[in-house]
């Protein structure tokens, strides 16, 4: 090599040009990664760490993010899942209360029309068992009871017709009273012959209610009227 004060001659340019190596430019002029030489302990230590808590807190605040929506996406399934709930429920109710209005109401019909099919067979009933009273009073008085004021007529018959309609109707009078409506048999109704009621007394039993009518101010009302 030539020292540096040294001129060099034609020569030994063109010898040391032909021992310098051109740069190539085509590629990096260092490497990707420094040399272990070249690497600090501690810096390195410090990037792995900053890294770290970096992909930690990244990570936190992923699943807080997710957290929070998964929550708030809960709420709402559950709110929905609440008000449809609620509104089967009430749609339900008016069902059931539509239903429960046409079984009343149907209900009520059938039994408006059980009492209107019985009423006239009952009213007929009553009439024949008025004019079997009429004639136990004839019987206990001796005397036809033709001129009987209508007023007294009306009472017994009124009394009568408290008892409800009923396919089982019973009527208790006295042994010897009971002999007189022997032959006047009416289709549902059974006469009793009842040693317990008073000559001129009428007890009529049904299966939910029972009647019992004492006649004796009748007879006196009645023996009035014929005698005057």
């Amino acid at each position: 090599m030539p020292e540096a004060n040294e001129i060099l001659s034609g020569t030994d340019t063109q010898a040391l040009a032909s021992r310098v190596r051109p740069a190539q430019l085509d590629r990096p002029l260092h490497r990707g990664t420094p040399e272990a030489q070249y690497t600090d302990p501690r810096l390195d230590e410090m990037v792995r760490h900053a890294t770290e808590q970096a992909r930690e807190g990244a990570l936190a605040q992923g699943y807080l993010a997710g957290w929070a929506q998964g929550r708030q996406a809960a709420a709402q399934e559950n709110a929905a899942t609440k008000t449809s709930m609620q509104e089967e429920l009430k749609r339900l109710r008016e069902e059931l209360t539509t239903e429960a209005q046409e079984l009343l109401a149907n209900l009520r019909d059938a039994v408006r029309q059980v009492r209107e099919d019985q009423l006239p067979e009952w009213n007929e009933i009553s009439d024949v068992l008025v004019e079997g009273v009429l004639r136990l009073t004839q019987a206990a008085l001796g005397r036809e009871l033709q001129s009987t004021d209508d007023q007294v007529t009306l009472a017994v018959q009124a009394a009568l017709k408290q008892v409800a309609a009923s396919e089982e109707t019973v009527v208790h009078l006295n042994p010897a009273d009971a002999e007189v409506l022997e032959e006047d048999a009416v289709e549902g109704v059974t006469i009793v012959a009842d040693p317990s009621v008073a000559a001129g007394g009428v007890t009529v039993v049904t299966p939910t209610q029972r009647l019992r009518q004492d006649l004796p101010s009748a007879l006196e009302a009645a023996e009035e009227v014929l005698r005057s």
